[in-house]
């Protein structure tokens, strides 16, 4: 073995051996508290100038994790809740026909096929997939941007607070495109109540 591939051997032995030491890699829990910055860094980014940059990128990498992982658990949903609504939904003409006197569980099938509609409205998860996919995407993009200093990143002294200004930004956009779904209230007009009698 020549001298260059033992320096690298022993590179990528203390890199592993360092991995092992720092333990696992920090993930974001499943719970939506988790997501986003934490509060300290405006704090950290007044303070520490430069140094701040580790806890911006990792603070965004998080976010951006956060995102990629819920888009990808919503998109397993809409598509295994579809698949199952479209069989269970094809097998209730099949068993009405084949078992006549099977009224019980054609009864039974058709009330799996409503309360899967249910849930699938309930859930949004189509809606989650778009949301999420698109925000992360869009994280994506400016972490790029953020690599090759491409507006508004080319300043040095300002590029960790421009990015933390786009990746709240961008988090604020998408939470509120959830409140919008979420709320299914409608706005209440004059053509809505009812004449007085």
């Amino acid at each position: 073995m020549s001298q260059t591939d033992q320096d690298s051997k022993q590179v990528g032995d203390n890199k592993s051996s360092q991995e092992r030491q720092a333990g696992p890699a920090t993930t974001v829990g499943d719970d939506d508290a988790t997501r986003g910055t934490t509060p300290e860094i405006g704090q950290v980014l007044e303070s520490a100038g430069d140094a701040s940059a580790p806890l911006v990128l990792a603070e965004f990498d998080k976010l951006t994790e956060w995102y990629a992982r819920k888009a990808w658990q919503a998109r397993q949903w809409h598509f295994a809740v579809g698949v199952l609504l479209i069989l269970t939904g094809a097998s209730v003409s099949v068993v009405a026909l084949s078992l006549p006197d099977q009224g019980v569980l054609v009864a039974a099938l058709g009330a799996a096929v409503v309360v899967l509609t249910g849930v699938r409205s309930l859930f949004h998860w189509q809606e989650n997939w778009f949301r999420f996919t698109g925000a992360c995407q869009a994280l994506k993009q400016e972490r790029r941007k953020y690599i090759v200093g491409d507006p508004p990143y080319e300043d040095p002294a300002t590029r960790h607070r421009e990015l933390v200004k786009v990746m709240n930004g961008i988090e604020s956009k998408e939470t509120q495109a959830w409140l919008q779904l979420v709320d299914t209230r409608t706005p209440e007009s004059s053509e809505d109540v009812p004449p007085a009698v």
